[in-house]
C-alpha cells in the first residue's frame, strides 16, 4: 500500500514539475500546477537537484541500486547513510568483458533528516545514460 501511494505521488509530482516552466516570469505563472502535495513536490525537487535523500519521517525504508558499466574498468558503488558506508557493490576490470551489471539493496531504519545517497569510488565508473544506473527507495513503515 505504501509503495502504491509513493509511486502515485511521485507520478503526480513528476507531472506537476514537468509543467513548471522556469522561463515564465513568476507573476505570469498560474496556480494550475499547484497541488495539495506541495511538501512532497518540494521534497522531490530537492532530491533531484542534490541526489541526496533526506528522510521526511522516521521509519523503515527500503533502498536499491543497480548499475551498468563497461567491463574494461573497475566499478565500486557504495550506498551511504549520514556519511557512513552501508552496502556496496563492485566489479574488477577485465579485458574480455564488454559490460558489467550489479546492484544491492538494504532495509534501513532512518530518523527524520537522515541522509541516504550513493558514492562512486575513486577511479571507478558506471554508465549514467539511458537510465541504466538507478537508485531508488521507499518508506516501508513509519516508526
Amino acid at each position: 500500500m505504501n509503495f502504491t501511494i509513493v509511486l502515485s505521488m511521485l507520478l503526480f509530482c513528476s507531472l506537476i514539475l514537468a509543467q513548471y516552466d522556469v522561463n515564465v516570469p513568476e507573476k505570469e505563472r498560474t496556480s494550475e500546477t499547484q497541488s495539495c502535495f506541495s511538501d512532497l513536490c518540494d521534497f522531490l525537487k530537492e532530491f533531484v537537484s542534490t541526489g541526496i535523500f533526506a528522510a521526511p519521517v522516521p521509519g523503515i525504508y527500503y533502498f536499491t541500486f543497480f548499475y551498468n558499466a563497461g567491463g574494461s574498468q573497475e566499478v565500486f558503488l557504495i550506498l551511504m547513510k549520514n556519511n557512513q558506508d552501508v552496502v556496496s557493490t563492485a566489479d574488477r576490470k577485465t579485458s574480455h568483458d564488454d559490460a558489467d551489471n550489479g546492484g544491492n539493496a538494504v532495509f534501513l531504519q532512518l530518523q527524520q533528516g537522515d541522509q541516504v545517497y550513493m558514492r562512486l569510488g575513486a577511479n571507478t565508473h558506471v554508465w549514467g545514460d539511458n537510465f541504466i544506473t538507478t537508485f531508488s527507495g521507499f518508506l516501508v513503515s513509519q516508526v
